[in-house]
């Protein structure tokens, strides 16, 4: 720490327990009463005004005390150099911010159509705007465009983009002090006419393009820009950024302000130069300064302003679908999901995490989550699933007796989730019987006949019935605005689902995705994770109904395993399936670091999903696991499953599908659950397992060792 470092408190500071308390905008921080003294007399200093040299002679302590107390409150953002406040800004301006308006979307929509204020009063005078300017009729053409069309723009287009930007020879534009402290990066994803994809920056000196890397990480890249597709299909996109230290050297914090005016001349000058080119471009503001910083491997000071995506106009701009206020529609204490919050992985993840609460049936808190890498999309996905989890206890009775008195065909749990007597008992169920009174739900089978379910198979968390049969889980359910894209994405999580209870009674090491040919993001979340000892694993599960992928995350330090997994049925979206499954397996590992729980957990006493994760969290039992990815063979392929050109001959010729609606009719979403009598169900619980499943029963590889443990699928 320099000697001239002028300090100023920036956090929020009370005396707490004899000690003192940091209100940090992140969390809490404290500091022991046998520092107190010495933090206090350095602290009452810390006005901004008096530098170290002048805080050592005021306070009475040595300059080791007050230099390492400082560059320790320093590191902790609580103190920073009152000459350069402006980075203390940019930190808590950065999105999304830790700091928000919290307005409402009707507050919004109040606010963007409120007046301005009004102009002084005074003489009035009129005068003829000069319409011969070329500049008149480019700037009535400069919109934000949100839509591009697939035509190739040129590396000369780009290039010229550039040099109108911020050519520093031609003065492109003014720069306080002459210092130009800005810098230009052009990504392109796709190749162009003249470019292929990589990362470019652009020599404003020179004026010329620099490919300073090829590979494009396309999945980090829409975190970046909190977007769940890469912007509005562009292009290209213009990153401008800056090394925010250049002019406040010689300005100070006003130094700071230079470089953001800076940036919007170019800005400016990237919007005109489209405009008149018949080019669309749109300025984004919402980015994520830091991973984009880490993406692009910016130095030192460097830091992203601002990005503008380019490229040819699409024909036509869709409405987009408000995603906060569907949120706020379906978010309260009033409605089906209680709350919803978010979680950011600074520095480690590369998605938000979200997570909602709601009620059960027993009035009890359970969670939902979801991850995106867009923020939004996250609270988004997150209120469905806590929808989608909320219908599914909401249960409907449509007959309530035995089997034999059913109206109707009916579903035989036996044959769909198979217990024993014995596991019965345990469970502390019913063991079903024909002569068993109990509820039963309508659905609908394969035919398109009615077919009537047991109600506990249905519903999720559902109250207790003194002739229950089981405990239900929210495997094949998914929620939708489309029934029946609800219904293939429910069909697809139970083949999923099937294709892990099957390898893990059988016991076999699945195929090992080779690296070469998995996707750039989940090559470089493995370089990632090497760096911190421990090993990202893309299997590919044996399944005759699709392409199920699981990804394992393991290693020597708590957690030892964590595991994620996705499938699909179409063979174009393999890579969007093994991404699922590595970010699955990737939130499992952050939030079990963030929130380690390292109680000791008897695994024949699992019983939720937390529990089966958790039996694995530890070495000794992690080690259990290795037949799953040690013998694992790689060859460089994919397996393919049966093709399906129609789903709706899929789901009645090969998986036999039941349906139920647990929709409510009043909501435009709709919930599908649905049942397979080839597909093994997932269970949850040591002395649930469905080892007697006919499909199980009838394979020659079923191995007994799976039932000496729980399987480890959270």
């Amino acid at each position: 720490m320099d000697i001239n470092f002028t300090p100023i408190l920036v956090t929020p500071v009370v005396p707490y327990e004899g000690g003192i308390r940091f209100l940090h905008r992140e969390n809490q921080i404290d500091i022991g009463h046998d520092m107190t003294d010495k933090v206090w007399k350095i602290l009452s200093l810390c006005n901004g005004y008096t530098n170290v040299s002048s805080i050592i002679k005021s306070s009475g302590l040595s300059k080791d005390d007050v230099m390492e107390i400082l560059v320790e409150l320093e590191d902790m953002e609580l103190v920073v150099d009152s000459r350069h406040q402006f980075m203390h800004f940019h930190r808590i301006s950065n999105y999304p911010s830790a700091i928000n308006s919290d307005l409402t979307q009707d507050e919004v929509e109040a606010y963007t159509k409120s007046k301005r204020l009004p102009v002084k009063s005074g003489k009035v005078i009129q005068f003829d705007c000069d319409t011969s300017s070329a500049l008149f009729s480019i700037r009535k053409n400069r919109r934000s465009c949100r839509s591009f069309s697939e035509r190739k723009m040129t590396v000369s287009q780009i290039g010229s983009i550039c040099h109108f930007a911020y050519s520093i020879p031609d003065h492109s534009v003014p720069s306080g002090g002459a210092l130009y402290p800005l810098r230009i990066y052009v990504l392109i994803e796709s190749p162009q006419d003249g470019l292929e994809p990589g990362y470019y920056e652009y020599d404003a000196e020179q004026n010329r393009l620099i490919c300073f890397s090829d590979e494009v990480d396309v999945e980090q890249l829409k975190y970046c820009f909190n977007q769940e597709e890469m912007p509005f299909g562009s292009s290209a996109q213009i990153v401008i950024a800056a090394d925010l230290e250049r002019q406040p050297y010689k300005y100070a914090n006003r130094g700071y302000r230079l470089t953001l005016i800076e940036a919007g001349h170019v800005a400016e000058n990237i919007s005109l130069y489209c405009a008149e080119q018949g080019l669309g471009a749109c300025e984004m503001g919402g980015v994520q300064d830091k991973p984009l910083k880490q993406e692009l491997e910016l130095s030192g000071n460097i830091w992203p302003i601002l990005v503008i995506p380019v490229g040819y106009p699409g024909d036509f701009e869709s409405d987009q679908f408000n995603k906060i206020r569907f949120v706020e529609w379906h978010v309260g204490t009033d409605r089906p999901v209680k709350n919803v919050w978010t979680r950011v992985f600074d520095g480690d993840g590369s998605f938000f995490g979200a997570t909602t609460t709601y009620l059960d049936e027993n009035g009890n808190i359970q969670y939902a989550g979801a991850t995106s890498p867009s923020y939004v999309d996250a609270v988004f996905k997150a209120t469905i699933e806590g929808y989608e989890r909320y219908q599914s206890s909401q249960v409907r009775v449509d007959f309530r007796g035995c089997a034999s008195q059913v109206p109707g065909k009916w579903l035989d749990p036996r044959v769909y989730f198979p217990l024993t007597e014995e596991q019965a008992k345990k469970c502390g169920v019913k063991f079903f019987t024909n002569d068993l009174v109990i509820n039963w739900t309508l659905g609908t089978n394969y035919d398109g006949s009615e077919i009537y379910i047991p109600s506990d198979l249905v519903y999720y968390g559902q109250k207790n019935d003194e002739n229950r049969i089981y405990y239900g889980n929210s495997s094949g359910i998914a929620a939708h605005f489309d029934f029946d894209e609800a219904k293939r994405r429910a069909v697809i999580e139970l083949i999923e689902r099937d294709a892990l209870m099957c390898n893990w009674f059988f016991q076999e090491s699945p195929h090992r995705v080779d690296e070469r040919i998995l996707p750039v993001h989940i090559r470089k979340r493995i370089a990632h994770f090497l760096k911190q000892k421990r090993q990202l694993i893309v299997l590919q599960i044996p399944s005759a109904f699709g392409m199920v992928f699981e990804t394992v995350i393991v290693g020597d330090e708590y957690p030892c395993f964590v595991s994620g997994a996705a499938a699909t049925i179409d063979k174009r979206f393999v890579g969007d399936a093994i991404l699922k499954s590595a970010q699955e397996a990737e939130y499992n590992l952050l939030l079990t670091l963030r929130y380690p729980d390292m109680t000791p957990i008897d695994p024949f006493r699992v019983s939720t999903p937390v529990d089966h994760g958790k039996v694995y969290y530890i070495k000794e039992n992690a080690d259990k696991l290795h037949w799953l990815w040690k013998d694992a063979i790689s060859d460089g392929h994919i397996r393919e499953s049966i093709a399906v050109e129609n789903l709706d001959r899929f789901y009645s010729e090969h998986l036999q599908l039941v349906t139920v609606d647990l929709s409510d009719r009043k909501s435009d979403i709709k919930v599908i659950r649905v049942f397979s009598p080839w597909l093994v169900p997932i269970n949850f619980g040591f002395d649930s397992a469905h080892y007697m499943h006919p499909v199980i029963q009838n394979s020659i590889v079923f191995d007994p060792d799976s039932l000496r443990m729980p399987h480890y699928f959270a």
